[in-house]
């Protein structure tokens, strides 16, 4: 007979497919031209999508003579330059042309960007407001990009450059410019580096070498945390869902980090939460540096504790759920890691950091344990991993030494780790069979 928790689990990922399925569909052609409307406001006629390139007509008729007048065009960034990508995936964008050939305006339609690093999109579309369609828009020079938001700018930047290449074409009379695709070679430090900081943590797992965790702590805190500020987040996880795939030449870190992290997962288990995660190296540092000035840690009531750890999952589900239902991938970045690093986010994303810094000095990773979709998710693809630990089936006395109370005892009294609470710390390892 089915649990009731594995019934309401059931319902919630049947509920999730139904969901995803349904929004396997793209906007009609009206809704396209009411868009228009909001850039041409004087606009009497939008024509139908023209294509090759794709683009709207935009018509005047006076009101005297009845005549009716080419105003300018209108079209989308997504339909000219498909791969040019955000951070978190493609940004639409709605550009507006005049008959002088000047950008008329601009409206952000789609994007599956964090909320923070987007809400002075506004002020940054301004800009190219009244520029003529022969300029660079190169970011950093003719065009200012936002602090903190520089990967999503620049893919707003490219996008509308990139498009304007066959508008100059259509509008300029001009001879095709050669769009060959350009290849671009990545920094190899930026392929290497995540590569061997995952190698590195797989490595102390199977050497048992909790100095090697360390290190790997040390090296994705500097270089995912504070230098490239890119880190998993469940918006990657609904963005797939939603068919978001992210482009490996724009966003190079994050697919491999998608990768290497699933695969991790399903062989060995959370090595991503155990020694990748930089926001979990924090929260180990403020814990530690706490114990040692003398502040004692809270223990919370192990059944509290088994049932607090369901909270992420609720939460990982809530998130999905309104991502997936409302198309929007970024509904899942709420991790105030994005806050930590980029030093940008609302009120509320700045009072939750505080609170979860100031909960990790008494809880060892307060975070990660209990509220973190993002482990939540990591969790449930680990559950069945082939490789992580095992407990002997004479092991006992072991519920205590795990720091994130990952092993429980069964009905017959037998210990037994949960493969998706395990971080692979190894502190079972020196006690436990």
């Amino acid at each position: 007979m089915i649990k009731n928790k594995q019934k309401f689990t059931f319902l919630l990922l049947i509920t999730l497919l139904s969901l995803f399925v349904s929004n396997i569909s793209s906007s009609s052609a009206e809704t396209e031209k009411d868009m228009c409307k909001a850039i041409f406001s004087d606009a009497d006629i939008i024509s139908d999508k023209f294509e090759n390139p794709p683009h709207y007509k935009i018509y005047s008729i006076d009101k005297k003579t009845k005549k009716e007048t080419l105003i300018g065009i209108a079209f989308f960034t997504t339909d000219l330059a498909p791969d040019i990508y955000g951070y978190g995936g493609k940004i639409k964008i709605l550009v507006g042309v005049d008959s002088s050939n000047s950008i008329v305006g601009t409206k952000l339609i789609a994007h599956s960007e964090t909320p923070s690093f987007t809400k002075n999109f506004p002020t940054f579309l301004e800009q190219f407001k009244g520029k003529n369609i022969s300029e660079k828009f190169t970011l950093g020079e003719d065009i200012d990009g936002i602090t903190g938001a520089t990967i999503s700018c620049s893919g707003v930047t490219n996008s509308i450059k990139e498009s304007l290449i066959p508008i100059k074409t259509l509008l300029l009379n001009t001879a095709p410019e050669n769009n060959k695709k350009k290849t671009t070679n990545k920094p190899f430090v930026m392929i290497t580096i995540p590569i061997f900081i995952f190698l590195l943590g797989s490595a102390s797992f199977f050497l048992k070498k909790t100095y090697l965790s360390k290190i790997t702590m040390l090296l994705s805190l500097i270089f995912l945390g504070l230098l490239t500020n890119c880190m998993l987040s469940t918006s990657h996880f609904s963005g797939l869902l939603l068919l978001n795939i992210p482009s490996f030449e724009h966003n190079t870190i994050t697919c491999i980090l998608l990768l290497l992290t699933i695969t991790s997962c399903i062989i060995l288990g959370r090595v991503y939460c155990c020694n990748i995660c930089p926001f979990a190296a924090i929260q180990e540092m403020i814990f530690n540096i706490s114990k040692k000035a003398g502040i004692k840690p809270k223990n919370i009531n192990k059944g509290l504790d088994y049932k607090f750890q369901k909270t992420k999952y609720v939460i990982l589900f809530a998130l999905l759920f309104c991502s997936i239902l409302f198309k929007k991938s970024y509904i899942g970045a709420i991790e105030p890691y994005i806050t930590f690093f980029s030093l940008m986010g609302s009120k509320a994303a700045w009072l939750l950091l505080s609170f979860v810094l100031f909960s990790s000095v008494f809880y060892f990773r307060f975070w990660c344990r209990f509220f973190c979709p993002t482990g939540a998710f990591l969790g449930l693809i680990s559950k069945f991993n082939f490789l992580g630990f095992r407990l002997s089936k004479d092991s006992k006395d072991c519920s205590n030494v795990c720091p994130v109370r990952a092993i429980k005892y069964t009905d017959k009294n037998i210990a037994k780790i949960n493969g998706s609470e395990c971080i692979l710390c190894q502190k079972c390892s020196t006690f436990c069979k």
